[in-house]
């Protein structure tokens, strides 16, 4: 197939395609809007001819090199930005990493950033760099070893942002949360702990009235809480709500969990931290929580679990991760299954279409397109 030729195509996602390179006419797809590389796959030549894309998901490879830092600025439409630095090569210097951030900061649509960092050297050069994103941004993801909370998550500097999920490999402070709690528009935020303080007692935790004003899930992964304080007033719109618990402390004679003062509470999902409590115990403590969760005026579903480290993953988002981001994806149809539509296109449009090397675990290609060749058409109805 001669890319080039899919002047309209907007559209164009080669994830699990085992393909090493773009064939560089792909800059040519002046209508390009969304752009998914295979891991690996670096972004083609003259990329900075796609002014019209907004979503570009790829491998840090590709996108650490001064020239392509550079280029990145050119993207002004840019609206969302993923990519995942895997560890098997690393920047030139700190100047390639300042010119891309450099870029981000001036894309005053910039929406939507999300890095997977394994080795964390992208992360702490974000901090050595005092980098601040710009003021648009309503989605950010860290997942990596990430030490320190940036200073530039705060309300000043995030007004808009929505939607947090940050993995730490330190111990969680209460001003940690206190700082996310003042962010005006969040409504999803998911707080993971990895390493050694997977164990570690998160204690005198107060969320105060008028915390986390907006916040519709709240996923607190591998911290453990004394039993939290929930001022009346504090996340009055919360409707989902995770956290680990002790079951000693669950047990205690004045335990009280203060959830009562969460009036939209939906589901609540703790996870019990047996520290040498008796065989029994954890049975009591269950049904303690599931007592204090029917004298709820909403009645939340519960559910309690052991608590387990969970092995975070590099690719492969959480369940709640995938629920949570529901509203920002969209279901892109397999190859093969644009390929049966496609057979019902005018033939000048059908054999457009190819698709090679379709595997039983992934496709070799595949396309989403709004339009081929001519005037705009709808989505395929698949």
């Amino acid at each position: 197939m001669e890319i080039r030729k899919l002047q309209f195509l907007q559209t164009l996602d080669l994830q699990w395609t085992n393909s090493k390179e773009l064939p560089s006419s792909v800059a040519q797809l002046r209508h390009l809007m969304c752009l998914i590389l295979d891991l690996g796959m670096p972004l083609p030549n003259g990329f900075s001819n796609l002014t019209c894309l907004e979503q570009l998901t790829g491998h840090g490879e590709g996108i650490f090199t001064a020239d392509n830092a550079k280029e990145l600025g050119c993207l002004i439409k840019l609206r969302e930005l993923a990519f995942i630095w895997n560890g098997w090569s690393r920047p030139d210097d700190l100047t390639t990493v300042k010119a891309l951030f450099e870029s981000l900061s001036n894309m005053q649509k910039f929406e939507s950033l999300e890095i997977s960092d394994v080795d964390s050297w992208v992360f702490q050069l974000m901090l050595k760099l005092d980098w601040v994103p710009p003021p648009n941004l309503r989605r950010l993801k860290l997942v990596g070893v990430f030490w320190n909370l940036p200073t530039w998550i705060c309300s000043s500097l995030l007004p808009l942002l929505s939607h947090l999920d940050l993995t730490t490999n330190r111990k969680v402070q209460s001003g940690d949360i206190q700082i996310l709690g003042m962010l005006p528009a969040l409504q999803y935020v998911t707080l993971r702990v990895g390493g050694l303080n997977v164990h570690d007692l998160l204690e005198n935790l107060v969320i105060s009235a008028g915390a986390f004003p907006s916040l519709r899930v709240c996923l607190f992964q591998n911290i453990l809480l004394m039993p939290p304080t929930f001022q009346p007033g504090a996340m009055p719109m919360v409707q989902r709500l995770r956290f680990g618990l002790r079951v000693s402390d669950v047990l205690s004679p004045d335990f009280d969990l203060s959830i009562r003062n969460l009036p939209s509470l939906k589901q609540l999902r703790i996870d019990l931290f047996n520290n040498g409590a008796g065989p029994g115990d954890y049975s009591q403590a269950v049904d303690m929580l599931r007592h204090l969760a029917d004298d709820h005026p909403k009645n939340p579903t519960l559910r309690a679990d052991k608590f387990i480290r969970e092995r975070l993953s590099r690719v492969e988002p959480s369940d709640e991760q995938n629920h949570a981001s529901s509203s920002y994806q969209e279901v892109i149809p397999s190859a093969s299954t644009l390929y049966r539509a496609s057979l019902h296109l005018p033939t000048t449009y059908a054999c457009s279409i190819q698709v090679s090397s379709v595997s039983s675990s992934a496709t070799s290609v595949c396309f989403r397109m709004y339009c081929l060749f001519g005037e705009p058409s709808n989505l395929l109805s698949v």
